[in-house]
Protein backbone atom coordinates (compact mmCIF):
# COMPACT_ATOMS: atom_id res chain seq x y z
CA UNK A 1 0.00 0.00 0.00
CA UNK A 2 2.86 2.40 0.90
CA UNK A 3 4.50 1.72 -2.47
CA UNK A 4 1.26 2.48 -4.30
CA UNK A 5 0.87 5.81 -2.46
CA UNK A 6 4.46 6.68 -3.32
CA UNK A 7 3.82 5.97 -7.03
CA UNK A 8 0.67 8.09 -6.92
CA UNK A 9 2.59 10.98 -5.32
CA UNK A 10 5.33 10.75 -7.96
CA UNK A 11 2.70 10.69 -10.76
CA UNK A 12 1.02 13.71 -9.25
CA UNK A 13 4.28 15.59 -9.10
CA UNK A 14 4.98 14.83 -12.77
CA UNK A 15 1.52 16.00 -13.83
CA UNK A 16 1.85 19.16 -11.74
CA UNK A 17 5.25 19.82 -13.31
CA UNK A 18 3.80 19.55 -16.83
CA UNK A 19 0.96 21.93 -15.94
CA UNK A 20 3.41 24.46 -14.47
CA UNK A 21 5.62 24.27 -17.57
CA UNK A 22 2.60 24.84 -19.83
CA UNK A 23 1.52 27.82 -17.77
CA UNK A 24 4.98 29.35 -17.90
CA UNK A 25 5.13 28.84 -21.64
CA UNK A 26 1.78 30.57 -22.10
CA UNK A 27 2.61 33.65 -20.00
CA UNK A 28 4.70 35.44 -22.67
CA UNK A 29 2.04 34.84 -25.32
CA UNK A 30 -0.75 36.06 -23.08
CA UNK A 31 1.31 39.10 -22.09
CA UNK A 32 1.98 39.92 -25.74
CA UNK A 33 -1.71 39.63 -26.65
CA UNK A 34 -2.74 41.80 -23.71
CA UNK A 35 -0.10 44.39 -24.54
CA UNK A 36 -1.12 44.57 -28.21
CA UNK A 37 -4.79 44.84 -27.38
CA UNK A 38 -4.11 47.54 -24.80
CA UNK A 39 -1.96 49.62 -27.11
CA UNK A 40 -4.17 49.03 -30.18
CA UNK A 41 -1.11 48.44 -32.33
CA UNK A 42 -1.20 45.90 -35.17
CA UNK A 43 1.31 43.10 -35.20
CA UNK A 44 4.13 43.82 -37.62
CA UNK A 45 5.93 41.11 -39.55
CA UNK A 46 9.21 41.99 -41.24
CA UNK A 47 8.77 39.38 -43.97
CA UNK A 48 5.42 40.67 -45.24
CA UNK A 49 5.71 43.34 -47.94
CA UNK A 50 3.10 46.13 -48.02
CA UNK A 51 0.39 46.05 -50.68
CA UNK A 52 0.53 48.63 -53.44
CA UNK A 53 -2.71 49.69 -55.20
CA UNK A 54 -2.59 48.90 -58.92
CA UNK A 55 -5.67 50.84 -59.90
CA UNK A 56 -8.22 49.48 -62.37
CA UNK A 57 -6.43 46.95 -64.62
CA UNK A 58 -9.22 47.21 -67.19
CA UNK A 59 -11.55 44.34 -66.30
CA UNK A 60 -14.41 46.51 -65.07
CA UNK A 61 -16.86 45.97 -62.23
CA UNK A 62 -15.69 43.43 -59.67
CA UNK A 63 -12.40 41.57 -59.82
CA UNK A 64 -13.46 37.91 -59.81
CA UNK A 65 -10.08 36.17 -60.07
CA UNK A 66 -6.35 36.79 -60.03
CA UNK A 67 -3.53 34.42 -60.92
CA UNK A 68 0.26 34.55 -61.10
CA UNK A 69 1.93 32.29 -63.64
CA UNK A 70 3.69 29.40 -61.85
CA UNK A 71 7.45 29.79 -61.46
CA UNK A 72 7.18 33.55 -61.95
CA UNK A 73 10.02 35.32 -60.18
CA UNK A 74 8.65 37.88 -57.77
CA UNK A 75 11.91 39.22 -56.37
CA UNK A 76 11.92 43.02 -55.98
CA UNK A 77 14.88 43.27 -58.36
CA UNK A 78 13.02 41.38 -61.09
CA UNK A 79 10.37 43.30 -63.05
CA UNK A 80 9.29 40.32 -65.18
CA UNK A 81 6.36 38.11 -64.32
CA UNK A 82 2.93 37.29 -65.72
CA UNK A 83 -0.20 38.17 -63.77
CA UNK A 84 -3.79 37.68 -64.95
CA UNK A 85 -6.87 39.41 -63.56
CA UNK A 86 -10.45 38.53 -64.43
CA UNK A 87 -13.51 40.73 -63.98
CA UNK A 88 -17.26 40.43 -64.29
CA UNK A 89 -17.73 43.06 -67.02
CA UNK A 90 -14.71 43.49 -69.32
CA UNK A 91 -12.96 40.12 -69.43
CA UNK A 92 -9.28 39.50 -68.64
CA UNK A 93 -6.29 41.81 -68.29
CA UNK A 94 -2.71 40.54 -68.58
CA UNK A 95 0.45 42.03 -67.12
CA UNK A 96 3.95 40.95 -68.07
CA UNK A 97 5.72 42.97 -65.38
CA UNK A 98 4.04 41.91 -62.14
CA UNK A 99 1.19 44.40 -62.40
CA UNK A 100 2.94 47.60 -63.41
CA UNK A 101 1.29 47.69 -66.85
CA UNK A 102 -1.83 45.92 -68.14
CA UNK A 103 -3.25 45.01 -71.53
CA UNK A 104 -6.67 43.51 -72.30
CA UNK A 105 -6.75 39.88 -73.40
CA UNK A 106 -8.53 39.11 -76.65
CA UNK A 107 -10.59 36.24 -78.09
CA UNK A 108 -12.84 35.65 -75.07
CA UNK A 109 -16.29 34.15 -75.74
CA UNK A 110 -17.84 36.45 -73.11
CA UNK A 111 -16.62 38.96 -70.56
CA UNK A 112 -17.94 37.63 -67.24
CA UNK A 113 -14.91 35.70 -66.04
CA UNK A 114 -14.35 32.98 -63.45
CA UNK A 115 -11.19 31.15 -62.30
CA UNK A 116 -7.83 30.63 -64.01
CA UNK A 117 -6.01 27.28 -64.21
CA UNK A 118 -2.46 26.92 -65.54
CA UNK A 119 -1.36 23.72 -67.26
CA UNK A 120 0.92 21.86 -64.80
CA UNK A 121 2.77 20.07 -67.64
CA UNK A 122 6.10 21.89 -68.26
CA UNK A 123 5.65 21.28 -72.01
CA UNK A 124 2.54 23.47 -71.93
CA UNK A 125 3.52 26.01 -69.27
CA UNK A 126 2.19 28.92 -71.38
CA UNK A 127 -1.30 27.44 -71.49
CA UNK A 128 -3.97 28.69 -69.11
CA UNK A 129 -7.72 28.06 -68.90
CA UNK A 130 -10.33 30.53 -67.75
CA UNK A 131 -13.96 29.81 -67.00
CA UNK A 132 -16.71 32.06 -68.29
CA UNK A 133 -20.48 32.23 -68.63
CA UNK A 134 -20.02 30.92 -72.17
CA UNK A 135 -17.92 27.91 -71.23
CA UNK A 136 -14.14 27.46 -70.92
CA UNK A 137 -11.57 29.40 -72.92
CA UNK A 138 -7.92 28.43 -73.45
CA UNK A 139 -4.84 30.59 -73.97
CA UNK A 140 -1.54 29.29 -75.36
CA UNK A 141 0.43 32.51 -74.86
CA UNK A 142 0.11 33.07 -71.10
CA UNK A 143 -3.17 34.91 -71.32
CA UNK A 144 -2.58 37.43 -74.11
CA UNK A 145 -5.13 35.77 -76.38
CA UNK A 146 -7.84 33.22 -75.64
CA UNK A 147 -10.02 30.97 -77.78
CA UNK A 148 -13.37 29.46 -76.86
CA UNK A 149 -12.75 25.75 -76.22
CA UNK A 150 -16.22 24.32 -75.68
CA UNK A 151 -16.67 21.69 -78.41
CA UNK A 152 -19.22 19.19 -77.15
CA UNK A 153 -21.03 21.71 -74.94
CA UNK A 154 -23.33 22.89 -77.71
CA UNK A 155 -23.36 25.95 -79.92
CA UNK A 156 -23.88 29.52 -78.78
CA UNK A 157 -27.12 30.31 -80.56
CA UNK A 158 -28.84 33.58 -79.77
CA UNK A 159 -27.80 33.72 -76.12
CA UNK A 160 -24.22 34.20 -74.91
CA UNK A 161 -24.67 32.60 -71.47
CA UNK A 162 -24.53 28.90 -72.20
CA UNK A 163 -22.79 26.12 -70.24
CA UNK A 164 -21.18 28.42 -67.66
CA UNK A 165 -17.93 27.11 -66.20
CA UNK A 166 -16.39 28.32 -62.96
CA UNK A 167 -13.14 26.32 -62.99
CA UNK A 168 -11.16 23.80 -65.02
CA UNK A 169 -9.20 21.22 -63.00
CA UNK A 170 -6.46 18.83 -64.14
CA UNK A 171 -6.65 15.27 -62.83
CA UNK A 172 -4.63 12.07 -63.00
CA UNK A 173 -1.60 12.35 -65.28
CA UNK A 174 -2.61 15.93 -66.24
CA UNK A 175 -3.90 14.76 -69.63
CA UNK A 176 -7.50 14.95 -68.46
CA UNK A 177 -9.45 17.99 -67.31
CA UNK A 178 -12.76 18.52 -65.58
CA UNK A 179 -14.86 21.65 -66.05
CA UNK A 180 -17.29 22.49 -63.26
CA UNK A 181 -20.49 24.18 -64.34
CA UNK A 182 -21.47 27.18 -62.27
CA UNK A 183 -20.85 30.86 -61.62
CA UNK A 184 -19.74 32.61 -58.44
CA UNK A 185 -21.61 35.71 -59.65
CA UNK A 186 -24.76 33.61 -60.20
CA UNK A 187 -25.71 35.16 -63.50
CA UNK A 188 -28.88 33.85 -65.14
CA UNK A 189 -28.35 30.80 -67.34
CA UNK A 190 -29.78 30.24 -70.78
CA UNK A 191 -33.51 29.66 -70.73
CA UNK A 192 -34.35 26.02 -71.23
CA UNK A 193 -30.98 24.71 -69.99
CA UNK A 194 -30.88 25.36 -66.22
CA UNK A 195 -29.35 21.92 -65.67
CA UNK A 196 -26.08 23.08 -67.21
CA UNK A 197 -25.32 24.97 -64.01
CA UNK A 198 -24.63 21.68 -62.26
CA UNK A 199 -22.84 19.78 -64.99
CA UNK A 200 -19.34 18.37 -64.61
CA UNK A 201 -17.64 18.06 -67.99
CA UNK A 202 -14.58 15.97 -68.92
CA UNK A 203 -12.09 16.22 -71.82
CA UNK A 204 -8.71 14.68 -72.66
CA UNK A 205 -5.71 15.85 -74.65
CA UNK A 206 -5.98 15.25 -78.38
CA UNK A 207 -3.10 16.31 -80.60
CA UNK A 208 -5.31 16.07 -83.69
CA UNK A 209 -7.42 19.02 -82.49
CA UNK A 210 -6.33 22.61 -83.00
CA UNK A 211 -6.92 23.33 -79.33
CA UNK A 212 -4.98 20.26 -78.26
CA UNK A 213 -8.07 18.93 -76.47
CA UNK A 214 -10.88 16.59 -77.45
CA UNK A 215 -14.58 17.35 -77.20
CA UNK A 216 -16.20 17.76 -73.81
CA UNK A 217 -18.70 15.20 -72.54
CA UNK A 218 -20.89 15.19 -69.44
CA UNK A 219 -19.39 13.19 -66.58
CA UNK A 220 -22.04 13.97 -63.99
CA UNK A 221 -24.86 16.40 -63.21
CA UNK A 222 -25.17 17.88 -59.75
CA UNK A 223 -28.18 19.81 -58.45
CA UNK A 224 -28.08 23.55 -59.13
CA UNK A 225 -25.17 25.96 -59.10
CA UNK A 226 -22.28 23.99 -57.55
CA UNK A 227 -20.11 27.03 -56.79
Amino acid sequence: MGRQKSNVRRSGVRVLGVVVCMAVALVPSLSMVDRVQAEHEPLKFAHVAPFTPLGEPGVGGRVTSISIKPNTTAAPSDSTGTVLVGGDMLGVAQSGDLGTNWLPSTGLPSYEMADFTWDPNPLYSDQVWVGSMSGPALSKDSGKTFASTRAGMGDLTGYPYSSPVQRVVYIGDNNTVLAFGGSQRRWSEENGHPERYGRVWVATRDSTKSSGWGDWSVLATLPGNIV
